[in-house]
């Protein structure tokens, strides 16, 4: 578990990821059908370090299709 991150299911195919600290969604976790793979989509003027990004992708390889 991160201190700084938590990402929570919102829904098929969908999580979001939450600043703990300020509760506010700060990126997402989908599907995107053209590329057939799920993807990381941060929000704008977010910014992230190497453990925060390492642990989504770890999160994503883990998803089970």
């Amino acid at each position: 578990m991160s201190k700084f991150i938590e990402i929570k299911k919102s829904g098929i195919q969908t999580w979001v990821i939450v600043n703990i600290k300020s509760q506010k969604i700060i990126g997402l976790i989908y599907w995107y059908k053209p590329w057939r793979s799920y993807i990381f989509d941060p929000k704008e003027n977010t910014i992230w370090d190497i453990k925060c990004l390492e642990e989504i992708i770890n999160f994503i390889k883990g998803i089970k299709e």
